[in-house]
C-alpha cells in the first residue's frame, strides 16, 4: 500500500515539468512583444525628431523669407513715395 501510494503522487507530480515549459514559453513570448514594442517606440522616437528638426529648420527659412520680404516692401515703399 505504501508503494502504491507513492507511486501514485509522484505520477501527480509529473505534470509540473509541462507547466513549468508552457509557463517559459509564454514568458519568451511576453519578452519578444516587449522588446518588439520598444524597438518600434525607439525607431519611431527618432523618426520623430528628425521630423520635427526639419520643421524647425523649415519655419527658420519662412522666418528669414518673411523678413526679407517685409525690407523688400519698406524699400518698394520708400522708393515710390
Amino acid at each position: 500500500m505504501f508503494f502504491h501510494r507513492r507511486h501514485h503522487r509522484s505520477s501527480a507530480l509529473d505534470i509540473w515539468p509541462g507547466f513549468v515549459d508552457a509557463l517559459a514559453a509564454l514568458l519568451m513570448v511576453i519578452i519578444f512583444v516587449l522588446m518588439t514594442f520598444v524597438v518600434s517606440q525607439l525607431s519611431l522616437t527618432d523618426a520623430l525628431q528628425g521630423r520635427d528638426q526639419a520643421l524647425a529648420h523649415l519655419n527658420d527659412q519662412i522666418h528669414t523669407l518673411k523678413q526679407a520680404l517685409a525690407g523688400e516692401q519698406f524699400r518698394l515703399v520708400a522708393d515710390s513715395g
